[in-house]
């Protein structure tokens, strides 16, 4: 059985990345997901690995997963 983490991640790449979280979120440039999102460990290292992410702990969002957000410039 796979566990999943909550983590939050931004999109810091000059394009496009498909964030696989369960389910899966395309994050544009800059972009970020609105709340925590489930990931397993396996998919976690991999997504850290490829240095596409910045990836931190976030508050557990409602359900599983979340939408993608545009983040604020100076928020």
């Amino acid at each position: 059985m796979v566990e999943y983490l909550k983590v939050a991640a931004k999109n810091v790449s000059e394009g496009p990345r498909i964030f696989n979280a369960a389910p899966h979120i395309i994050l544009q440039p800059g972009q970020s997901t609105a709340g925590a999102v489930d990931i397993s460990e396996a998919e976690l290292a991999s997504m850290t690995a490829t240095g596409w992410f910045e990836i931190g702990a976030a508050p557990p969002a409602r359900g599983r997963g979340a939408k993608p957000r545009e983040d604020a410039a100076s928020a």
